[in-house]
């Protein structure tokens, strides 16, 4: 199941798109090897971000990034 997190955007002929991820409050474009190794491939809960983003229960600016350690959350989870 992808994640909840990744918003896509595409021209109104479909022609092209782009994702951004939704846990990053600045604009946070994930690059292919991300999408594929997390956004699409279920495995969202490894993502540093998003679970960054659990932890503070909001989206992070880059200044956040980083603060926490999200090693508990990923065996809890």
């Amino acid at each position: 199941m992808p994640c909840h997190q990744l918003r896509t955007h595409s021209g109104r002929d479909s022609t092209w798109s782009v994702s951004t991820c939704g846990a990053d409050n600045s604009l946070y474009v994930p690059s292919l090897a991300e999408q594929a190794r997390y956004c699409r491939s279920g495995s969202h809960r490894d993502c540093p971000l998003y679970c960054q983003a659990r932890v503070y229960e909001k989206p992070l600016r880059p200044a956040e990034y980083g603060r926490c350690s999200f090693s508990p959350l990923l065996r809890a989870a």
